[in-house]
């Protein structure tokens, strides 16, 4: 396998050994002039191992390998294995599924941002299912693309643009022409305010907001006003004090060397808080972050993919 950064840098995976047997999976890192970067990264050696499946390789030189290994409770497991920059592990593996049922994962696509997504079956005839991963490497829940018709959906693929995920599948007929489908979605990667962030003078007077930092990454916030720092991924927001009485809509440039994105949060200022807004002061002396109304200060989540419906793109 390949991946490659927009810089020109890229990574390959290989592996070496009998899959029934004994397998070790590698990763070599290159420079855009072709030249080695680094020494070979050993991801793992197992009986039975068989091999790398995916590269994912992130704006930042972070990249991901997936992997897939018998399972000691029967089927085969499959595993992200994640690395820094430097070629050191981050982590352990991150489980994706295992394939009982005959689950199959198909393809795996990412962006210049970072985000990846994997598209898999859960049967020989059942849906079609599609699972994205954000920048930092929390996955979204799963959803369907396909429903289950009892014909047999062969060969799903999926493509990932910063705001689109492109899946396409062949249905096969017994009978008559096989048909092609295809579904265009909004990724999940768009990232929506929760209820605003509500502070006010007092106990709640702050609160933090936008999400944990990811190493490799810039982070600027506009306006700074009432910021403690606007060059981090996680600022706290200040009330002034005061009447002051005004909703700000902070906005972060999230930056990379190959893509920049955007993530907002609604923050309203408030003269005071109402008696049940009073009672969760306390939290904020404990050292966690937390509105006016007591709820997490981390105002960005991740919005449900908007489904578009499926499209017949031809028979044959």
């Amino acid at each position: 396998m390949i991946a490659v950064l927009c810089t020109g840098e890229f990574i390959v995976s290989y592996r070496r050994g009998d899959p029934t047997v004994q397998t070790t999976e590698y990763v070599r890192r290159y420079q855009a002039n072709g030249v080695p970067k680094g020494s070979t990264i050993t991801v793992g050696t197992n009986v039975g191992q068989l091999g790398g499946e995916a590269l994912i390789y992130k704006p930042t030189g972070f990249f991901a390998v997936l992997t897939s290994q018998k399972s000691l409770s029967g089927g085969v497991d499959y595993y992200f294995r994640h690395y820094d920059n430097n070629g050191n592990p981050v982590g352990p593996p991150q489980f994706v599924l295992n394939n009982s049922g005959s689950k199959t994962i198909y393809q795996v696509s990412s962006n210049r941002c970072g985000q990846y997504a994997l598209v898999y079956t859960q049967s020989a005839t059942g849906p079609i299912m599609v699972r994205e991963y954000a920048y930092d490497d929390v996955a979204f829940p799963d959803y369907q693309v396909s429903s289950s018709t009892g014909l047999s959906n062969e060969n799903p693929w999926i493509g990932l643009s910063s705001g689109l995920a492109i899946t396409a599948w062949t249905r096969y007929k017994p009978s008559g022409k096989d048909q092609l489908y295809a579904r265009r979605l909004l990724t999940g990667a768009f990232i929506t305010g929760t209820p605003p962030v509500t502070v006010c003078p007092g106990g709640s007077q702050s609160a933090v907001i936008g999400r944990p930092g990811i190493p490799g990454y810039t982070y600027a916030w506009s306006p700074t006003t009432h910021l403690s720092n606007p060059n981090v991924a996680q600022p706290t927001v200040t009330h002034p004090g005061g009447t002051i009485s005004s909703s700000t809509t902070y906005t972060v440039t999230i930056g990379s060397p190959c893509c920049q994105r955007t993530e907002s949060v609604v923050v309203n200022f408030k003269p005071q808080c109402s008696g049940a807004e009073q009672a969760q002061r306390t939290r904020i002396g404990l050292g966690e972050p937390a509105s006016c109304t007591g709820q997490p200060a981390v105002a960005l989540v991740r919005a449900t993919p908007a489904q578009a419906s499926a499209f017949l793109s031809g028979s044959w």
